[in-house]
């Protein structure tokens, strides 16, 4: 088994990743002019939100068990077409 701060620091790497491929994601998206297309990068970018959702709390539930009286915010989801 891998120590919890090894683990933390793999999911950070992942979320860091994941927030690239989105922003390109996005930038791509709003170039994009054809309607099938930027459907199919909008239905990707939410599962990718879902996932940072997903590592964001993994990641500070695995803080909170290694510093469990330092307890930092969780971090905001964020980068969508939308934006």
């Amino acid at each position: 088994m891998l120590p919890l701060a090894v683990i933390e620091n793999q999911l950070r790497r992942i979320d860091e990743e994941l927030r690239r491929v989105n922003m390109k994601a996005a930038e791509f998206g709003r170039e994009e002019e054809g309607f099938a297309a930027r459907r199919l990068i909008e239905a990707r970018l939410e599962h990718i939100d879902e996932l940072l959702a997903s590592i964001a709390g993994l990641v500070y539930d695995i803080g909170a068990d290694i510093q469990p009286e330092e307890r930092p915010e969780p971090p905001r989801q964020g980068g969508s077409l939308e934006d």
